[in-house]
């Protein structure tokens, strides 16, 4: 298991569940944005410094910093 910061850019990975640490805002924004479990998501590129990076879920890109994006417990790359 790895959290979704972790993933390559290119590969994609399964959302299986948030970290104990999420504070719950946080994981009702991420939820509401489509991070939910099964949900496949891409790393589609990361920022040149780094953070944030832009992932593809549900059909739509959103960008995500390193600190959001350690909340989301994935399996994988695919």
């Amino acid at each position: 298991m790895t959290t979704l910061s972790d993933v390559e850019v290119g590969a994609t990975a399964t959302v299986l569940d948030f970290s104990a640490e999420c504070p719950e805002r946080v994981r009702q924004r991420l939820t509401s944005l489509g991070f939910t479990a099964t949900s496949p998501v891409t790393k589609v590129r990361r920022a040149p410094m780094g953070d944030p990076s832009v992932y593809q879920v549900m059909g739509y890109q959103i960008c995500l910093r390193d600190r959001e994006a350690n909340y989301i417990r994935c399996e994988g790359p695919q």
